[in-house]
């Protein structure tokens, strides 16, 4: 509710009952100290506040509601300036899902938007799920309606603060008229009533072209987003350039790194044994920890933001848990200093393995704890991550160790590449998950350590540096 205009409004309105949900307990303290100026609107006993996140408090929500009111949720600026942790899950294919779960009888999903950008793809997401739930694109029309405010001039591709309503009923003939009515009486200009006022592009879904043409006919991307692939505000089809060129930057830095240590290097190796690794071999392995370090992370901080209802808290919850079991994974392998190459080639798996196992439980589990009180799920969220977190502690140590057995002069080298593939990693993690989805970078991070155990798993036998082997 921010300043609690919307709450004002709905008092104003009539309304018997207001559950408000604001995730800045800072917006709800400054409203409860200016009580006496805004007429105590958060003390009236049909008006019910709760701090959190507006998506997850509706999953986790036994009620059902008249109308479910999202008024100016997030503004562009703020998701294009953090792809891979902003709380971009409001305006998904699931949540609108969630929302119609919990509406009563004829109950209605009212979306305040900015402009006509993200009208259209709320409107092509509406689209998704109605087909989803068996209703064929042009009837699915008949649930919508689209008004806007007057500006005073009709400008055919613009759009001021467009309200987005849906509901899972068809509105009749007789209450779109009388809609029409109400809109014009409060000086409203229509965008989309069915039967009264249907015009384009709303109205080309359905009789004149599918769904999935009138997206592929857009300038913009109007992709409906789905959980895994939370990008709402990204307009941009394919890689959206900003991120392309700090990939680009990103990437020439690697090459600083590697191209003239490649070349230094070509020509060296060790001659006292064919089955030692090569100096390539630590290159390839600490290349892939930092890449397929920062795709696990940065995959499973997404995944937990809905499950834990705070962005903040779902970034602090998950990092904590991966460095402090990274911390004592790092400790551990001290334990494993008994054929290193062959425990490290085994631990890369083993990370693989949860990596995918994730893949598959975590739905699961998020949705049997979903309803649990905030430290139950931060509880639950510690459990499942520090697991990974602590055998991806093991790698790096373990690795530093075997080099200094064989190459001592390159420690310095590997632990900067590592540290520059860790970032080359962490905005390869966004651009996977723009394009393919988080779940896909979970899976290029597991494939990252399989590639780890693939290479060093012949080497196994090797137990220590080469003046030691038979």
């Amino acid at each position: 509710p921010g300043g609690g205009k919307d709450v004002l409004l709905a008092l104003l309105g009539g309304a018997k009952e207001i559950t408000a949900v604001e995730i800045n307990p800072g917006s709800i303290k400054a409203v409860q100290e200016f009580s006496s100026f805004n007429g105590n609107i958060y003390d009236f006993s049909n008006v019910k506040i709760f701090v959190g996140d507006g998506r997850s408090f509706v999953r986790r929500s036994s009620e059902r509601y008249d109308i479910i009111y999202l008024s100016l949720v997030f503004t562009q600026k703020a998701s294009m300036l953090g792809y891979s942790l902003a709380e971009n899950y409001v305006f998904t294919k699931e949540a609108f899902d969630d929302y119609l779960d919990h509406l009563d009888e004829d109950g209605r999903v009212a979306v305040l938007l900015h402009d006509s950008s993200d009208l259209l793809k709320t409107f092509t997401t509406a689209i998704s799920v109605l087909q989803d739930r068996g209703i064929s694109p042009e009837q699915a029309l008949k649930h919508i309606i689209i008004i806007q405010e007057n500006m005073g001039m009709e400008i055919p591709d613009l759009a001021h603060f467009p309200l987005f309503i849906l509901r899972e009923s068809p509105f009749t003939r007789e209450e779109a008229v009388d809609i029409l009515k109400t809109a014009l009486i409060m000086n409203k200009r229509p965008l989309f009533i069915p039967y009264v006022y249907e015009q384009e592009p709303y109205s080309l879904i359905g009789p004149s072209i599918s769904l999935e043409e009138f997206i592929s006919i857009s300038p913009i991307n109007l992709k409906p987003v789905v959980d895994d692939r939370p990008f709402f505000y990204n307009f941009d089809k394919g890689i959206p350039p900003l991120l392309a060129v700090l990939f680009l930057i990103s990437l020439s830095l690697a090459g600083i790194f590697l191209i003239p240590y490649y070349s230094k290097r070509k020509k060296e190796e060790i001659k006292d044994s064919q089955a030692a690794p090569s100096i390539f071999h630590f290159l390839l392995y600490f290349t892939c920890l930092g890449v397929g370090f920062m795709l696990i992370e940065i995959a499973l901080i997404q995944k937990f933001i809905l499950f834990l209802g705070y962005p903040t808290l779902a970034f602090s919850v998950t990092l904590f848990s991966i460095l402090l079991g990274g911390g004592l994974g790092s400790l551990s392998s001290n334990l494993i200093r008994k054929r290193p190459i062959r425990n490290i080639s085994w631990i890369a798996l083993g990370i693989a393995a949860i990596a995918l196992a994730y893949i598959f439980i975590l739905p699961f589990l998020l949705d049997r704890f979903l309803s649990s009180s905030v430290l139950t799920r931060s509880l639950v969220a510690m459990a499942i991550v520090f697991p990974a977190g602590f055998l991806m502690g093991i790698p790096f140590p373990s690795g530093l160790r075997v080099l200094n057995d064989f190459f001592p002069q390159d420690i310095a080298w590997m632990w900067a590449i590592n540290a520059v593939m860790s970032v080359l990693g962490s905005i390869l993690a966004v651009i996977i998950a723009i394009l393919f989805g988080f779940t896909w970078a979970l899976l290029a991070g597991a494939l990252a350590y399989i590639l780890i155990f693939y290479r060093f798993r012949s080497l196994s036998v090797l137990s220590g540096p080469p003046e030691e082997q038979p």
